[in-house]
């Protein structure tokens, strides 16, 4: 099976000033670099670059056109850089760049603090050259703790970042944030230090110092500072796709489309095929890792947690069963997701995805659920539904139809802190067949699912009828994957 490596970032350089040519250099063997800047002249150190590995675009075009950025792809990039020698140019070009609909993280090196005060209200990270320059030796001769230069192993393990608005850490306890391969060293708020307890709360506009593995510290730093889209990095970096050997081509291609459109790091193939077994030719976008054995739940559930920094399972969606509706039989999905502490993906074999489609119950849950659906809505680039069900208020009287309303209110208020559009829908009738309707075999739908028990016919357990009788592909959030909380909202 041909095998691809994962693609490069993108970054953006404005100004090939003494800086912008030494940040082009350092990140064009593992970055994609786009340099822009008005002097043709000066990219020509740049263009004498002849490594193999070098990935680098010169544009001799002005950074502060916006019809410029998008030429150099400024919404599929990762960051943007302003380093030209003027203050205000670097604003411009920071205040165009967040404009765009799939903005970059963007950072600018200014001299003036009137700079430095305009780009942290446009949400830009700043680096003050003066500041940082006195900060540099002030290092060296106290031999103090550098933040993010050549720190620990060289490679960038610490990092200080603003907590924005848009930011999930917001309200949240650290507790709550689950943090694992990195932690919250300090919280800086106003002209105090706060050690981060367990119980200390992140408030909007506090500064966060953040320690980690370096391969996961700064997407974890784009997510905490404003919620950039990072499915499934706040579970895990890793892709699982079980039963791979047993799995129809389109649950094959779905596994594969899910890897390309979000942030994994690696797919993994559990168990590994058999030698024999015919698999489909599909060039993977991640690395591709296999691992031997498992039959039972259990033995599925101990391997994850002890091979692998799982972000999303993969299993195929199972078919309705004659046994499973009488109870007679239960599908080991629910077992696994009550022990996962990240989504399960029953995949239908349809793929891409048309929507993203959430099924808004009032549970504790809402909001969790609310940010995974448009995580992934954002991190696939599509539209997002909301669609509750109210049974008739001759049934159930008008205060559920108002309770359904609060949830679809909910929604749309965590949707609107990332500045997402989504399209609520109260239906009416059975919740389980209203919402099966609702949905066609491209959608993706969102629940969330805490039961334990088995479905009996005459005692049904709603979240697993929903799950089979609903056409499409199914991502559910179980009781462990908590890496959000509605603590202080």
């Amino acid at each position: 099976m041909p095998l691809q490596s994962a693609p490069r970032k993108r970054v953006i350089i404005v100004g090939a000033s003494e800086t912008g040519l030494a940040l082009a250099r350092s990140l064009c063997t593992t970055w994609n670099v786009t340099v822009l800047d008005l002097d043709s002249q000066r990219l020509l150190p740049l263009s004498a670059i002849i490594a193999p590995e070098a990935a680098l675009k010169l544009l001799a075009k002005d950074g502060t056109s916006l019809l410029n950025l998008r030429e150099a792809d400024v919404s599929e990039s990762e960051w943007i850089i302003a380093a030209t020698s003027t203050d205000e140019v670097n604003v411009e070009i920071c205040r165009l760049a967040l404009s765009v609909e799939h903005p970059p993280a963007a950072i600018a090196v200014v001299q003036s603090t009137e700079a430095q005060s305009q780009l942290k209200a446009l949400g830009a990270e700043v680096l003050l050259r003066p500041l940082a320059m006195a900060g540099l030796v002030t290092n060296v001769i106290e031999r103090g703790v550098r933040i993010a230069v050549s720190v620990g192993l060289g490679r960038g393990e610490v990092l200080e970042i603003p907590v924005l608005p848009t930011s999930p850490a917001v309200d949240m306890r650290v507790a709550d944030l689950r943090a694992r391969r990195w932690l919250i060293a300090a919280i800086y708020r106003q002209d105090q230090i706060i050690v981060p307890h367990g119980d200390a709360v992140v408030r909007a506009g506090d500064r966060l110092l953040l320690s980690g593995e370096p391969d996961i510290l700064p997407d974890i730093a784009d997510y905490l500072r404003a919620g950039v889209a990072r499915f499934p990095l706040q579970y895990g970096r890793q892709l699982v796709f079980a039963e791979a050997g047993a799995q129809s081509e389109g649950v094959w291609r779905e596994a594969a489309y899910l890897a390309d459109k979000t942030r994994v790091d690696g797919v993994t193939l559990l168990p590994a095929p058999s030698p024999g077994v015919q698999r489909p030719e599909i060039i993977w976008p991640r690395p591709l890792h296999t691992l031997e054995g498992q039959a039972s739940a259990e033995e599925l559930l101990q391997t994850l947690r002890s091979s692998v920094d799982l972000g999303v399972l993969v299993l195929a969606k199972p078919r309705s069963n004659w046994g499973q509706r009488m109870g007679l039989w239960s599908p080991r999905w629910p077992k696994l997701l009550m022990g996962l502490g990240s989504p399960l993906l029953l995949a239908a074999g349809n793929s891409p995805y048309g929507r993203v489609v959430l099924a808004a119950t009032e549970s504790s849950d809402l909001t969790l659920a609310a940010e995974l659906a448009i995580d992934v809505a954002r991190q696939l680039g599509l539209p997002l539904h909301a669609v509750t069900v109210s049974t008739p208020d001759f049934v159930a009287g008008g205060e559920q139809t108002e309770a359904h309303e609060r949830v679809l209110r909910t929604v749309r208020d965590v949707a609107a802190q990332y500045r997402v559009s989504v399209t609520p829908h109260h239906l009416n009738g059975n919740p389980v067949r209203e919402v099966a309707r609702f949905v066609v075999p491209n959608d993706l739908l969102v629940v969330t699912h805490r039961g334990r028990r088995r479905s009996f016919l005459l005692n049904p357990d709603v979240g697993a009828l929903l799950v089979e009788q609903a056409a499409c592909s199914v991502l559910i959030l179980g009781p462990r994957s908590r890496t959000r909380s509605e603590v202080g909202r």
